[in-house]
């Protein structure tokens, strides 16, 4: 079995301030863009980590946004790493088991005593949005603010865009969500439509900046779904946070897949 594709990226080392930059890894693109100088961006507290199976069996991908450092963003990034084999060996599980084994890999590492010594040590906390495609499914999972969609033709005709709802009050790190009785903690599967869809992962930069027109998705998914491409979308949309001159660091994860399936369909 060949190695997954990998591309891992911490804004407290490439900041991109000033300017958008992407890259491609598989099938996935990742755009950055550190902030605005002129409106008083001088760091970058974002992270991405992005695995692409080479057989295009599945695809997983995780960004984070950070707060007070970049610490949080750089210590969930590096057990990410550490717990790579686990989640995707996971994924490489048939789709009934994969994505619930993939959960419960990931929240054994966010749980674990080691991991929440190290976050009680940490200044400032992070926003983690993992998201994982495999067959005619996706799978996501959220902690705090960052956004996934899903964009498809029928979704869209109907008003349905993003797949989690943000929460202003969850963190991983120092205030840990993590540390009570219960983790907190939001998670999905759709299925898939039949056709084309797009997958975006954004962090807060890319919806608050200027007179904040991404955060309507409407508007959103009308650049991506024109673009010719998910890296033609990703730069649109980062050039538009640049244009704005917004402060805050906005990044940007994206790939399409298509879905040679029929889908449901409720009864007549």
């Amino acid at each position: 079995m060949a190695p997954s594709l990998e591309l891992i990226w911490e804004g407290q080392h490439q900041p991109s301030l000033d300017e958008v930059t992407t890259a491609q890894i598989g099938r996935v693109t990742l755009g950055v863009y550190g902030g605005h100088r002129g409106a008083g961006a001088h760091k970058n507290e974002d992270a991405a980590v992005i695995w692409d199976d080479p057989d295009g069996a599945w695809t997983f991908a995780a960004v984070l946004d950070a707060h007070g450092t970049s610490d949080s963003a750089q210590l969930v990034v590096q057990l990410l790493i550490d717990g790579q084999r686990q989640l995707t060996d996971a994924l490489n599980l048939p789709v009934g088991e994969a994505f619930s084994r993939l959960e419960r890999a990931l929240v054994g590492l966010l749980h674990s005593e080691d991991f929440r010594t190290a976050c009680r040590a940490l200044q400032g906390e992070t926003a983690l949005l993992c998201c994982a495609t495999k067959g005619p499914y996706l799978w996501w999972f959220s902690v705090g603010d960052c956004v996934a969609y899903l964009l498809h033709p029928e979704l869209v005709s109907l008003g349905q865009f993003a797949l989690n709802q943000r929460q202003f009050f969850e963190w991983v790190g120092r205030v840990n969500g993590f540390e009570g009785e219960n983790a907190t903690y939001t998670r999905g599967v759709r299925a898939l439509r039949t056709g084309r869809h797009h997958v975006l992962l954004v962090t807060d930069g890319l919806l608050e900046f200027g007179d904040r027109p991404f955060e309507s998705p409407g508007r959103l998914a009308a650049v991506v779904t024109k673009a010719r491409g998910p890296r033609e979308a990703v730069e649109h949309l980062l050039r538009e946070v640049h244009a704005g001159e917004g402060r805050d660091s906005a990044t940007v994860i994206a790939w399409s897949l298509d879905n040679a399936q029929a889908s449901p369909l409720p009864s007549s």
